[in-house]
């Protein structure tokens, strides 16, 4: 259903990108081919441009307390069983 989804906006944008996009990747038409798990991290833009240091930051600054993918101090994260 997805990839539907996809087609259909890519056909109504026409030849214009949207969000950068400018139509589905040809390796989706592999049947045994995921997207999901087809590629290895890329070091460059896991670790060199802060990705893993931001969602790091992300994770354990007590700013975002309130939201449900904060882990606490005390290492409790049964808040995430419970959503």
């Amino acid at each position: 259903m997805y990839m539907q989804e996809v087609l259909a906006c890519a056909s109504k944008n026409g030849p214009d990108p949207l969000f950068g996009i400018k139509d589905v990747s040809r390796l989706q038409q592999l049947k045994s081919f995921s997207m999901a798990r087809g590629f290895t991290f890329d070091y460059m833009h896991t670790l060199l441009l802060g990705v893993v240091k931001s969602v790091t930051i992300m994770l354990f600054d007590s700013t975002n307390h309130t939201s449900a993918f904060y882990v606490t101090p005390q290492g409790n994260s049964t808040k995430f069983l419970h959503h």
